[in-house]
């Protein structure tokens, strides 16, 4: 009992490290693709690792849970850029995005 107990927390943890990575990586990126819109007049890049080629930037290209951050530009002025979360997929609860504290 205090195996499977220990083992339920130390996921939660890891599942909390991880989240903390993503949402820095989150800011990371954001901070970079304002940059890049600055130098080319506007422009949102492809995805991060179009990003990370034209810039140089030491961003991450894929999230702690192995799956590629998705980024877009929906106006001039905002940088969307979202993570699948734990479960690997898009559109459910656990998603994290630059708009979150």
């Amino acid at each position: 009992m205090m195996l499977l107990l220990f083992l339920l927390l130390s996921r939660s943890s890891m599942i909390d490290a991880s989240t903390d990575v993503a949402k820095k990586d989150l800011v990371l990126i954001d901070q970079a693709t304002q940059l890049y819109r600055v130098q080319y007049r506007g422009a949102c890049p492809a995805d991060v690792a179009a990003l990370a080629h034209a810039t140089k930037a030491k961003v991450a290209t894929r999230d702690p849970w192995g799956t590629d951050y998705a980024l877009s530009c929906p106006t001039e002025t905002t940088v969307l850029v979202r993570s699948a979360g734990p479960d690997t997929k898009f559109g459910t609860d656990d998603d994290l995005d630059n708009t979150q504290d």
